[in-house]
């Protein structure tokens, strides 16, 4: 019997799973990440020979600043659109990618991703009306006078806890991302709410609370210049295994699909 018969999405072996890829294959994950480790190391050498005039004149760099922010965010949907390629696709897919690759699927991919952004804005913003009443019983919980490390981890928590709408809600509809990355056309809100059916708990745990877990832990790292570049590799490694996370997901639920439709899903479950 496979593991779709069940129709539970395997957390623990989705976790197993993307770290093994994610091992095998780790040459191609640094190859996916190549360009925005360069552009980062360039960007912090320039910053730091303008620094003095940046400050003096920081209205001459505006138009500068405005172009980096648009090449870095285009660096950063090209590595996640290729990341989950990887995952879903294999590591033959990355060997043949040149520095820097368009797939093509990258604006389809920002399209489901800013629509999921408003959607998700739009549910946090009535959540956050909603308990504004009572936000002078709740902060004394979460917020504290002395800021500390516990300070920190409550102030993350409360982030997490007025989020949890739209986690909901993300959970249901992130299956639009790997899927768009692979170039597929044919899905929808509603395909992707569907799918997820009957996971949504355990969605939330691989949307929500494991990229939490995660992110917490990374941030209570010293915040010196040494421990400052670990933090900002581990946090690139976090992000590809996060993503993982999903792309996997979306493996699953959608062989799950497939079977129950009488198709031939993936061999990988």
């Amino acid at each position: 019997m496979s593991i779709q018969d069940s129709q539970k999405l395997p957390v623990i072996f989705i976790i197993k799973e993307t770290l093994r890829r994610a091992s095998k294959g780790y040459i191609s994950l640094i190859k996916i990440a190549l360009p925005l480790i360069v552009t980062f190391s360039l960007l912090a050498l320039g910053m730091f020979s303008l620094q003095s005039d940046m400050d003096a004149n920081p209205d001459n760099y505006f138009g500068l600043f405005l172009f980096v922010f648009m090449i870095v965010m285009i660096l950063i949907l090209n590595a996640v659109v290729n990341c989950h390629r990887f995952f879903l696709l294999g590591p033959d897919e990355v060997r043949k990618m040149k520095f820097f690759h368009f797939s093509g699927n990258e604006l389809s991919f920002f399209g489901w991703f800013v629509l999921i952004g408003i959607f998700s804005a739009i549910v946090s913003a009535f959540f956050t009306a909603f308990i504004a009443p009572f936000f002078g019983a709740i902060a004394p919980i979460f917020f504290e006078s002395e800021y500390t490390r516990l300070t920190m981890l409550k102030m993350q928590l409360f982030a997490a806890v007025i989020q949890l709408p739209s986690t909901y809600l993300f959970a249901h509809i992130s299956m639009l991302l790997p899927s768009s990355a692979v170039g597929r056309r044919d899905v929808s809100v509603r395909w992707a709410w569907n799918l997820v059916k009957g996971n949504t708990l355990r969605m939330m745990l691989i949307v929500g609370v494991l990229p939490f877990l995660i992110s917490t832990l990374i941030s209570f790292l010293p915040s010196d210049d040494v421990f400052g570049i670990i933090s900002v590799l581990l946090s690139l490694f976090a992000a590809a295994i996060t993503i993982g996370f999903l792309s996997l997901s979306y493996e699953f639920l959608n062989n799950t699909s497939l079977e129950r439709d009488g198709l031939e899903p993936s061999e990988e479950f």
